[in-house]
């Protein structure tokens, strides 16, 4: 019989990027990624991730008579915690090729924790009136992720290595991911999109096949 609980560890990186209560920028950061999954059937999984990184965004210079943005401006060395499950769309759709079967969707709940290294909370208006901007340069907040991505096992080694692509969108309904407490985007919550490439590695001797796939 065919041993479904196995235990998977992968290490990745990649980019970051958030929306926040800013005038919003592509703007990329570095982002570094560690995962543990336990299989609880070949196509479930529980698990957690920890993610270290940065987000910036705003206006690095203030913009005359900025109202109501104020040029704000933030950079935000986080580290965020995530446990969740997730399931490989093979379970759902039958798929020879094993395309679809190597790709899985998840959810669960991460833990933010904000580190605002940089953040204008002073703005000058060109009269020379200022305007104070509040909020927390240090905060922990709660966020919903939701992670999709695609596992590609390597032949080789028993295929216990593979390597995952994934992308993430963590919902902040708390919205002070920018450090700001005041809310100038009323209709929505902030976001944090992460995206990364990870090598994987599975503890025990689980049988693969291509036609297969387990992540």
């Amino acid at each position: 019989m065919a041993q479904d609980n196995y235990v998977t560890l992968g290490i990745g990186a990649g980019f970051s990027q958030s929306l926040a209560d800013v005038t919003n920028k592509i703007n990329f950061q570095r982002v570094y990624h560690a995962h543990l999954d336990y299989h609880i059937t070949e196509f479930i999984t529980a698990g957690a991730e920890f993610d270290l990184g940065r987000i910036r965004n705003g206006s690095a210079e203030i913009v005359p008579n900025d109202n109501p943005n104020y040029s704000r401006f933030f950079v935000n060395d986080f580290k965020a915690v995530n446990i969740n499950t997730k399931i490989v769309l093979g379970q759902l759709i039958n798929d020879e090729s094993g395309l679809i079967k190597g790709t899985y969707i998840g959810t669960g709940m991460t833990v933010l924790f904000n580190n605002q290294i940089l953040i204008r909370r002073t703005y000058t208006f060109s009269d020379g009136s200022t305007y104070s901007l509040s909020g927390k340069d240090k905060e922990t907040i709660l966020a919903f992720p939701i992670t999709a991505g695609f596992n590609f096992l390597l032949p080789f080694e028993q295929e216990k290595f593979s390597i995952g692509v994934d992308g993430q969108i963590n919902i902040v309904p708390g919205d002070h991911l920018d450090g700001y407490s005041e809310n100038i985007y009323h209709k929505r919550p902030d976001f944090l999109a992460l995206g990364f490439i990870s090598i994987r590695y599975n503890f025990l001797n689980r049988p693969y096949s291509m036609r297969n796939p387990k992540f």
